[in-house]
């Protein structure tokens, strides 16, 4: 009897991690139109309501399920339990492919890949909403700015050098590399907007 070796491309995961991918993209471009880093850290945007308000997210992962029926095959081959598994967990319909545009199997495969976007975005979104924010806070922004030569505001090593009738932001930076950005109202008052350290 002839033995026969078949190999399998096993996308499922690329699959997923393409999808993440493109929600860490999404969650970047919410923040940057959303929030506003002088207020202060954000929440972590809710994932259905937030981010998924237009059907972003939705149709992220309805264009990641494949569609030719091999790669379907070679899925439920590889994963079947698991993906299964998620379709069910959904609870979104029965397993006659006559119900789906598609098919059932790839309705599943659909499920399983927003059941693991879902674990992801429930474990890496506030690190990242945080990350955001570190990397655009005011005063970070400010320093980033000073360095590349495009701040428009004053620059000082101690506060004392605001001039009288200065009006704008002030970056104060001293010696030890610590920046607190301030505006200034035209009568030498600093209000803090942030600092770092």
């Amino acid at each position: 009897m002839p033995i026969r070796t078949v190999e399998i491309d096993d996308t499922l995961d690329s699959i997923v991690e393409g999808v993440t991918e493109s929600l860490r993209d999404i969650l970047t471009e919410w923040l940057d139109e959303n929030a506003d880093p002088s207020a202060g850290e954000p929440d972590t945007p809710d994932l259905a309501s937030d981010l998924d308000y237009a059907g972003r997210v939705h149709e992220k992962i309805d264009s990641s399920v494949p569609i030719l029926t091999y790669k379907i095959r070679d899925i439920f081959y590889l994963h079947g339990e698991a993906v299964e598994n998620a379709f069910d967990d959904a609870g979104i319909g029965g397993k006659r492919d006559g119900d789906w545009p598609s098919g059932w199997k790839a309705a599943a495969i659909y499920c399983y890949i927003e059941q693991k976007v879902n674990e992801w975005y429930a474990n890496q979104a506030g690190e990242l909403t945080a990350q955001w924010w570190a990397d655009n806070r005011p005063a970070v922004v400010a320093v980033r700015d000073h360095n590349n030569g495009d701040f428009d505001g004053l620059v000082v090593s101690d506060t004392s050098q605001v001039p009288d009738h200065y009006i704008g932001g002030v970056l104060h930076v001293n010696d030890h590399g610590n920046a607190t950005l301030y505006n200034c109202d035209g009568d030498r008052n600093l209000e803090e907007i942030d600092a770092i350290v």
